[in-house]
């Protein structure tokens, strides 16, 4: 008995069979996907090119910055399959399966032209251009690096992958940890293409202005005895869990005060 086999935003790279894909019965489709070697049969949108994995030969399958797998996947959202299991543990079941990071599957980057939407070949998600920017439009990012990000990657610190997994850039190791807490705070006040849209209330966002300039960010300074964010920030890059778990409990009281004004 025949079937099709469709194949669709993979990247087939590596392997030790001779071809990356053994088409038997030749009703094998494949598209949007980088094959070693190329594919000449049914199917369309593939390239033959490597795909600079991070570290292949440890395992490690996230796309690099440079890779030209970023953005070349299909963003047809009927293509991504509900989250019927849950596999993020987020209670949302009609959200679109994330990627073996957690991440968002299908990336809508604000701060380009409206439903433009993107998504990687491969089973890693790389993030948008806008390194520090993981929240502001239901889990998306919205294209401005804010108080808005600084809440939710402290919130999700220590949790593997999601939205806030952002260091090493564009595809994020993991697990939500001191290096993507330091990646929004060394991009505080960053935009991409200009104003972003999609914040709270749907307005208009635009840079909040320097870090040491923010009245939430002078309080902490005057809390943890420090005489600007770059004394912060050098000593959280070497404080300990019991000082992480302190200066996360203290930052985040003090962020929701001035985020509700």
């Amino acid at each position: 008995m025949g079937g099709s086999l469709f194949v669709r935003n993979c990247v087939l790279w590596g392997d030790l069979a001779e071809e990356e894909i053994d088409d038997a019965t030749g009703n094998a489709v494949v598209s949007y996907s980088d094959v070693q070697g190329g594919w000449t049969g049914a199917g369309s949108n593939n390239i033959d090119a490597d795909p600079l994995f991070q570290d292949p030969a440890n395992g490690n399958f996230r796309l690099t910055c440079a890779s030209p797998c970023r953005d070349m996947g299909n963003p047809d959202a009927t293509l991504v399959p509900a989250d019927d299991q849950d596999v993020d543990d987020d209670g949302d079941t009609t959200e679109k399966t994330p990627d073996l990071d957690l991440h968002h599957r299908i990336l809508f980057l604000q701060h380009l032209p409206p439903s433009f939407s993107v998504v990687d070949m491969g089973s890693f998600e790389s993030h948008s251009d806008c390194p520090g920017d993981c929240a502001g439009n239901g889990g998306f990012p919205d294209g401005v690096v804010n108080i808005l990000d600084l809440i939710e990657v402290q919130l999700a610190y220590g949790q593997p992958g999601g939205p806030c997994d952002l260091a090493p850039q564009c595809s994020g190791d993991g697990v939500v940890n001191i290096l993507d807490l330091l990646e929004v705070f060394l991009n505080f006040g960053s935009t991409c293409g200009g104003a972003a849209s999609g914040g709270p209330g749907g307005e208009s966002l635009q840079s909040p202005g320097p870090l040491d300039d923010q009245p939430w960010m002078i309080q902490l300074l005057a809390i943890f005895d420090f005489d600007n964010s770059d004394q912060l920030i050098a000593w959280l890059a070497e404080a300990d869990d019991a000082e992480m778990t302190v200066y996360i409990q203290v930052s985040l009281q003090i962020l929701s005060l001035y985020l509700a004004d």
